[in-house]
């Protein structure tokens, strides 16, 4: 039974792998379900092989491969994703003037710098994958409504919450 789990799992990924290089767009809406509501914990990848950076790795080289095949590296040169690259290069230069620094031993535990460098790069992908990928009216809207359709589902849970943390008096 576990190889047949195996099996179907690694089925399910060849054919999501599939759909997202023939259309990258629903592979931007998969990676923007996930920032805004996660996944199941029997999804969560080991390390640094979780399904958004798979997902991500997969985005990235079909985008190089539009790139290459295309000869039209325009897309890289969008002023909000030049923007966005600059205010990386100053937090990474920030980040190696300061790798000589060691924080006191009680505040290494706050040191949160790989963490915001990880989420950072994150941020500049998924705005490149943004760029290059939603091209139309139709992804533009597509993105919208995904976007408020996960924003409403969850208003019950919050309204629930709000009632339950003041009692029902609200």
């Amino acid at each position: 039974t576990n190889s047949l789990i195996i099996l179907a799992v690694l089925s399910l990924l060849l054919v999501g792998g599939l759909v997202v290089v023939a259309r990258p767009e629903l592979g931007v809406l998969v990676l923007t379900c996930t920032f805004l509501v996660g996944y199941f914990s029997l999804l969560e990848g080991e390390g640094r092989f979780t399904p958004n950076n798979l997902l991500g790795l997969l985005l990235l080289a079909v985008l190089f491969g539009r790139i290459y095949a295309n000869r039209d590296p325009s897309v890289l040169a969008d002023r909000h994703l030049v923007l966005f690259g600059i205010v990386g290069a100053v937090f990474v230069a920030n980040q190696i003037l300061l790798a000589n620094v060691k924080p006191p031993a009680e505040l290494a535990v706050l040191d949160l710098s790989k963490v915001r460098v990880e989420g950072f790069i994150s941020k500049i992908a998924y705005l490149a994958f943004v760029i290059a990928f939603i091209r139309t009216r139709a992804h533009v809207l597509m993105l919208a409504f995904t976007v408020v359709a996960l924003v409403l589902m969850t208003v019950p849970n919050a309204i629930w919450n709000a009632l339950a943390a003041s009692g029902g008096n609200i």
